[in-house]
């Protein structure tokens, strides 16, 4: 069995916000404690909000295979 750290990149299936559909979406775990899991989105969009991070050298990492 494959354990979840802190730090991670996993895949999720994410739920539209008006919860028409959901798409499989990469996320940073950042925190869990048994079954909860507070984990960021991973994305290519643009920053939105101040709490928002910028990936600059994302390309050295190389892509996520969904």
């Amino acid at each position: 069995m494959t354990t979840i750290q802190p730090g991670d990149l996993w895949v999720a299936e994410i739920t539209f916000t008006d919860k028409s559909g959901s798409k499989k979406r990469p996320v940073l775990v950042l925190w869990l404690d048994r079954l909860d899991v507070v984990a960021a989105s991973v994305t290519s969009a643009a920053p939105r909000t101040p709490t928002d991070v910028t990936l600059d050298e994302w390309q050295i990492i190389g892509p996520i295979l969904l």
